[in-house]
Formats: C-alpha cells, structure tokens, sequence
C-alpha cells in the first residue's frame, strides 16, 4: 500500500498546564439557547454551570433542567426487561453520533458483565437487537456510517482490523487490515472518544506496538482514506524526531515509541488531524516534557 507523509495535515494540539492551587474566580456568563458561554484567562479555573439539584427520575418519568434548555433527562427502565437487567444502559461518549443517519435507530452500551450494544428503534424505543455475533465493547469504537448510503452500517476496529457490520444482516466484512502495513501491530484505535470525517470517509487512529508489560506504544498515526483503501498521512517516531520532536524513548520490548495523547480524531472535512493530550496535573507528568509536545 502507498503510503505519503503528509506533516501538514497533523495539528497537534496541547493540553494547557495547570499550577498552582485552584482559586475562586468570577466568569462573565451569557446563555442562548441553552448554552452557556463564558470567558477565560490562562491560568484560571473555569467553572461551568452544572444540572440543576434534581432526584433521579422515576422509570419512564421525564424531568427538564434549566441549565440546558428544552432537553429533558428521562429514566426509560422499562425498555431494557427483554434484555435483563445486569448493568447500566448508558451513551459510550457524546462526542459522536449515537443515531444512525436516516434517525430511525441508535445505540448504546450495557455496562457491567457482558457489555453489550444494545440498537434501539428510534419511534419508540424498543429494542432492535443486541449486537451479539462480535465482541463490541467501548474499545471496538463503533460508529455509524454518517454519509447517508447506509444507514444500517456500523463500523468498528477489532486489533488491527477496520471492520463494517451490517445491522439488519449481522454480517461483518472486513474493511482493511494495518496488519498486512504495520508488523508487530498490536491495534490501531482512537483511544473510544474519536470520530471519522462527516462522510465516514477519512478515518484517524494510533497504531500501537505489543504491550511491553506496561502499556501499549504509539508505534506511528494514521490517517486512511476508506473511499481508496489508502493511507494518505502519517506520521511515525522517525518524522516525528526529524520535525523536532524530543520526547521519544524506548519502550520495554525495545519499540522506539512517542508520547500518547488521550485520543486522536479527524476534523469533520477530513482535512486535520487532531491529538488530544491530556493536561497536566500536579505530579502526574513531567512538566518539563511538556514544552517538547
């Protein structure tokens, strides 16, 4: 497969360090439609406004808060009888898409024992089915596919395998596997939070070295194009360190390895690469590191 580096289309972006004990601070507020907007200086701590001081729901009861308009926190216990009870119902994240495009399907995630998706008809939601014929937990990242040609396919990263799934059929087929690009490929992921282009066409993810007894290394970033089967950017500890990187280092297994941010995505155009790194709290880093990101 070809494969062309294109450092232009990384932008990394940095997590701001936090000194200092945390202090009061008055933030200048505005809310439209539900959103709260506030200013911020460097170095302050920000505060948002959070729910308002509610009991949980009763099953099936409905409840607004003022805080974040016309949405209302429901309890629908009774839509999960036919599946059990073991676990909570929950989104995985709400940083992407739950429901598929069409808007007659979503799912989510049954915590605890088995954790399970469970697809749900959006009309009424009753059960659709229970994604049964793969293992599907937080860490095989699944998402719709968002360009609107199918809007019962799911896509989802197994190891090193990019996969489709179709959920009215329950066939999976494989997409591409960076195995047969990367050797010694442990996995290729976002690390749950990230997402795809809007068209489900461009697609971000780490590849990770074997566990070293540790962790799993980021062995290089990704940026693959599903329309052409490609990897059109990336950026390995070799460019990295020629861009002037400094925090690279060996991991237990002798893989020459970067730092890991806490999760990459793609801009919704496709045309940036986002890594999200972690900010710095008290002694869980080296600050001196930081300058090097």
């Amino acid at each position: 497969m070809k494969k062309t580096n294109v450092f232009g289309f990384f932008s990394l972006v940095t997590a701001m360090l936090l000194v200092g004990s945390l202090t009061s601070y008055v933030h200048a507020q505005q809310t439209t439609n539900g959103f709260t907007i506030e200013t911020y200086t460097k170095g302050t701590p920000i505060t948002f406004a959070g729910m308002d001081q509610i009991n949980e729901p009763l099953k099936n009861q409905c409840i607004s808060d003022s805080h974040y308009g016309n949405v209302d926190l429901c309890k629908a216990g009774d839509q999960i009888k036919d599946i059990g009870t073991v676990g909570d119902m929950r989104a995985v994240y709400s940083r992407f898409p739950h429901e598929n495009s069409d808007g007659t399907k979503y799912f989510m995630l049954r915590d605890e024992t088995d954790y399970r998706h469970i697809i749900y008809n959006r009309a009424d939601n009753s059960v659709y089915k229970i994604v049964s014929e793969f293992p599907n937990q937080e860490s095989n990242e699944l998402r719709w596919d968002y360009s609107g040609n199918y809007p019962n396919r799911l896509y989802y990263v197994s190891g090193c395998r990019f996969n489709q799934y179709d959920i009215s059929t329950g066939v999976s087929q494989l997409v591409h596997d960076f195995s047969k690009d990367y050797d010694s490929c442990a996995s290729i992921l976002t690390d749950v939070e990230g997402d795809s282009s809007a068209d489900s066409r461009y697609w971000v993810w780490m590849v990770m070295w074997p566990y070293d007894g540790t962790d799993f290394n980021v062995r290089s970033f990704i940026a693959y194009d599903k329309q052409t089967n490609t990897v059109v950017s990336q950026l390995t500890v070799d460019d990295y360190i020629k861009l002037g990187g400094k925090y690279d280092f060996y991991d237990a297994n002798g893989n020459h390895a970067m730092p890991r941010p806490n999760m990459v995505e793609v801009a919704p155009s496709g045309k940036k690469v986002v890594l999200n790194f972690d900010m710095a709290w008290g002694g869980a880093v080296n600050a001196n590191n930081w300058q090097y990101y």
